[in-house]
């Protein structure tokens, strides 16, 4: 079993704090080299102990030896052809990008049309899907399209009481975790609007099943054999999109 699955298979016996490290592991794993503890914890909002502890559960004596782990698996999986590395790089976007050109034209045509209605959009993004995320929101208010911007799971969960049905979710998550929004899904009581997209690189996300539309991108989300920064897709697709809305 990779290091990857044994996280993702012991984050529900886990102490909430821990659930957070791990949450912020899996959408953030490739970095973990430059990655520091405090960093960790900063970013999901916990202490440093419960990193500490949450690398003990994962059978490490701390973070360091998980660190190194970690970087040791990401190493393994990575292809290593001998060739021109800088080259290899843009190689591997020339793949990716005529999938990402392929994407369903309806569901692009469903998604502007909810973006550009009457009424307020609410754009989530956690962790590296912040950036997308804020990309969209941003632009959209550019193009006079009110829009509501989250980057914190603490700030999402309080805006359940305020978005409307007829209002437009949108959520980005490399993953396609629920866990991030749970405190949000959990307020709308089964009345998520109808309006409400996935952005994500995982076509088995199971925050697809609360939401009425999921837009897959094409990634490695299973693997690590491309050295390709993820966030960089979801980016891409954004400009991709306002770009396609400017047109029309």
């Amino acid at each position: 079993m990779d290091l990857l699955t044994s996280i993702e298979n012991k984050r529900n016996s886990m102490a909430v704090s821990e659930q957070k490290v791990a949450d912020y592991l899996l959408e953030n794993y490739s970095h973990i080299e430059s990655t520091t503890i405090t960093r960790i914890a900063h970013s999901a909002n916990v202490s440093t102990s419960a990193v500490l502890r949450f690398c003990k559960t994962m059978g490490y004596q701390g973070y360091k030896d998980f660190r190194f782990a970690m970087a040791d698996y990401l190493h393994s999986q990575t292809k290593n052809t001998g060739g021109d590395v800088y080259a290899d790089f843009f190689e591997n976007y020339q793949q990716l990008l005529p999938k990402l050109a392929d994407l369903p034209r309806d569901q692009i045509k469903r998604l502007i049309a909810a973006l550009t209605n009457e009424r307020p959009n609410f754009i989530f993004g956690v962790y590296r899907s912040a950036i997308p995320a804020q990309d969209l929101a941003y632009s959209l208010c550019d193009l006079n399209h009110l829009s509501i911007y989250s980057s914190s799971t603490v700030e999402t969960s309080h805006y359940a009481g305020v978005i409307n049905p007829e209002d437009t979710i949108v959520f980005f998550s490399i993953t396609g975790s629920k866990y991030n929004f749970a405190s949000l899904l959990a307020g709308f009581n089964d009345s998520i609007p109808k309006n409400s997209f996935l952005i994500t690189l995982n076509p088995n996300a199971d925050l697809s099943k609360c939401c009425s539309e999921t837009i897959v991108l094409p990634g490695l989300i299973n693997t690590q054999q491309s050295v390709i920064d993820l966030e960089s897709i979801p980016t891409l697709f954004v400009e991709s999109l306002i770009n396609y809305m400017h047109e029309q």
